[in-house]
């Protein structure tokens, strides 16, 4: 299917900018609309390892689609809704990598709503124009609940970021720090969160083979309320060598993962995505796409005898 996608035209000599989060980066960086094709993916075999994507099937949530909504995200709120989908998703993810431990990334290291987005067009519009009337300020893109982003093509971690949160999350869970680590890996793991299959707005995901990482690599940092962290955006120039995969109708009972760092140089370090717009469906009375992904890193350990530190919330450990 043909769709077209906003990607970034970078120019050495213009500097990398830093801006505030929703009215900085997407006004500064030059953008250009270039047409490209997105494919089926359900009709590839696609492994989160070697490809950096994969669909798990038949993963059922206990939350109801309005649970999620409720789930809270203030840094210092912490919901019952909360710990239970993460434990959900970690002991999904863990069971399905054969990992040794995964857990949420920390709730202070990308901003606020950073270790989970809510993502619903119709419910960000609705409060934004609400926002216009009561004065209050309100971006559709910040905080837990907020758009899909479309035509912003990203990763959410930079190589500096994810060394910097890789370090951290180690720190905090592993007594001796990197030693006892054989991989580290992140991922977002993105939900359907409505009983509708998504049909609108959907993800597509670059499959990181076709990435050039010496050209199509464009560094940015987004400046939040609590802190900063630098993303890669996508150079336009190889726009026509990209395969870019989609998953058409996506269900609530399915679970998306893709890669945002792999500390294993075998295999690619990270999926760049993005919403895009399918042309070809005509019905506006469909329901908007509703959404939800949550951060997390997945542990390898190399003495599967040493233990972690299993305090993190919502994490799921092996029993060593």
């Amino acid at each position: 299917m043909e769709i077209e996608l906003l990607y970034d035209v970078f120019q050495e000599e213009i500097p990398i900018p830093i801006a505030p989060y929703g009215d900085g980066i997407e006004n500064q960086q030059i953008k250009v609309k270039k047409k490209t094709y997105v494919q089926n993916g359900y009709l590839e075999a696609l492994n989160i390892h070697e490809h950096g994507i994969e669909v798990i099937p038949n993963v059922k949530t206990g939350l109801k689609t309005e649970d999620f909504y409720n789930m809270g995200n203030s840094l210092d709120e912490e919901t019952t809704l909360r710990k239970i989908y993460y434990n959900e998703i970690c002991t999904i993810v863990k069971n399905h990598l054969k990992c040794d431990f995964v857990c949420p990334i920390p709730n202070t290291h990308f901003g606020n709503g950073s270790v989970h987005t809510v993502r619903n067009l119709q419910f960000a519009l609705d409060k934004y124009k609400n926002a216009q009337i009561t004065g209050e300020k309100y971006d559709i893109y910040d905080g837990g609940i907020s758009a899909p982003l479309l035509g912003g093509i990203h990763t959410d971690y930079a190589s500096t970021a994810a060394f910097d949160l890789e370090n951290q999350m180690v720190n905090n869970i592993y007594p001796s720090g990197k030693e006892d680590v054989s991989r580290f890996v992140l991922i977002n793991a993105w939900r359907n969160i409505s009983h509708f299959p998504i049909k609108q707005d959907n993800l597509a995901l670059l499959q990181p083979k076709y990435v050039n990482m010496d050209k199509d690599l464009v560094e940015v940092a987004l400046t939040f309320k609590n802190t900063s962290v630098r993303q890669y955006h996508l150079n336009y120039l190889n726009h026509d060598k990209h395969k870019w995969t989609y998953f058409p109708d996506i269900t609530k009972d399915e679970l998306l993962i893709f890669k945002q760092w792999d500390t294993d140089k075998q295999y690619p370090p990270f999926v760049f995505h993005t919403a895009f717009k399918d042309q070809t469906f005509k019905d506006k009375t469909y329901p908007a796409r509703e959404s939800i992904e949550v951060r997390i890193g997945c542990f390898w350990n190399i003495n599967k005898k040493k233990s972690v530190n299993s305090s993190s919330s919502g994490s799921s450990n092996s029993k060593l």
